[in-house]
């Protein structure tokens, strides 16, 4: 498996490496995603307010962060869970995430 991935294009020691290449196939991406997510995502529940939010994607404190409103959030948590086996994600941060979406 690992070789496998390697060959898609991703790498060991990930910070600050990862990238989506093109050879990934499409229908893999939500997996990819979810795995991301299950490593080094969180959910967070704020209010921001920042002007001029053309993209949701924004470099702070050494990271990047996506931001979306809950309608898009619930987009997000329907593609990266629906129709997946309970074995395929960790149950605790999807119960975060449905805390906060009410999903």
């Amino acid at each position: 498996m690992f070789n496998d991935l390697v060959n898609l294009g991703l790498s060991p020691r990930k910070t600050r490496s990862v990238k989506i290449t093109e050879s990934m196939p499409n229908k893999c991406f939500r997996h990819y995603l979810r795995g991301y997510f299950d490593g080094d995502g969180c959910v967070n529940i704020c209010t921001y307010k920042r002007k001029n939010r053309k993209s949701p994607t924004y470099y702070h404190d050494s990271a990047y962060r996506l931001w979306f409103a809950k309608y898009n959030s619930l987009n997000l948590y329907k593609f990266m869970y629906n129709h997946i086996g309970s074995e395929l994600y960790l149950a605790r941060k999807k119960k975060i995430f449905e805390k906060y979406m009410g999903a």
